[in-house]
């Protein structure tokens, strides 16, 4: 074998494995987004269910840029999915869900404890499930 079909053949199997890498390492990173935001979903509910308050800010909740999940779509998601209509449909769930959880946290400050729970047990539930499922959906494309 010359040596520029060995760099072919080498070349090849680099990209077959960093390929391989790329895969494992968004399913991973999917998965774990998914972990994170159902955990941050708890920690709502326990906050709007809780006596005490919490430093929550609904203007800083309505922000879809500091979360894990927002800072994933901003960079890697954007580098890998750009162009999926999923990948726009999750954006578009993102920013519905910290709009909601926006709305959730001054129902809960303006001690409208009934309403936020109905908030966030109907609509914010229903786009964190669909959130839930974009996520999902990219993980299936890799």
């Amino acid at each position: 074998m010359s040596v520029a079909e060995r760099v072919h053949t080498e070349s090849a199997e680099v990209k077959v494995r960093l390929e391989e890498f790329i895969q494992a390492r968004t399913t991973f990173s999917i998965n774990r987004i998914i972990e994170i935001h159902q955990r941050w979903y708890e920690s709502l509910r326990n906050y709007v269910a809780s006596d005490k308050p919490a430093p929550m800010d609904p203007s800083s909740t309505r922000s879809t840029h500091h979360c894990v999940l927002g800072h994933w779509i901003d960079e890697e998601g954007e580098i890998i999915f750009h162009g999926y209509q999923t990948f726009d449909h999750l954006k578009q769930s993102h920013e519905a869900y910290h709009r909601v959880a926006a709305e959730v946290v001054a129902l809960k400050q303006a001690q409208k404890h009934e309403d936020a729970l109905i908030l966030l047990e109907g609509a914010f539930q229903d786009i964190s499930r669909q959130v839930i499922h974009h996520l999902r959906g990219l993980r299936s494309l890799v």
